[in-house]
């Protein structure tokens, strides 16, 4: 199975969240590459070259994509808010995602361990998204 790598981030000119390709400068600045594009051969030139936008992004806005769907489609980002609610224990946790050890976690504060892969949450538990760290 193929892994979707997508990263978004809130655009420096105009606070809108753009998604694409993450690019770090040496200076600091990271700038998101809008994935919907296609690559155009320069006339004459033999080379390829990508007409896409390119947006400069706030640095600590930018979220990695967990690869994972909520309940309603909606892919699940790096400092996503979740509602979780286990539908066989009727349970419901608020929870954000956050990138720990190398992998995507969450915090379910009445579970015995402190972080849990979000991959492992399990097939019972529904998950939806209701914000996240950077929108207030």
């Amino acid at each position: 199975m193929k892994r979707e790598i997508l990263f978004r981030g809130k655009r420096v000119d105009t606070g809108e969240w753009v998604y694409g390709l993450l690019i770090e400068s040496k200076n600091g600045e990271c700038h998101i590459l809008v994935k919907n594009y296609n690559p155009i051969k320069k006339q004459g030139s033999g080379h390829w070259y990508i007409d896409a936008p390119c947006f400069q992004v706030h640095p600590d806005t930018v979220c990695q994509f967990t690869g994972l769907l909520d309940k309603n489609g909606n892919k699940i980002f790096e400092g996503d808010k979740l509602r979780l609610e286990n539908l066989w224990s009727n349970t419901e946790w608020e929870t954000f995602v956050r990138f720990d050890n190398g992998t995507m976690v969450v915090d379910i504060e009445e579970c015995d361990y402190n972080m849990t892969s979000i991959g492992f949450i399990d097939e019972e538990t529904e998950i939806e998204i209701t914000g996240n760290i950077h929108d207030k």
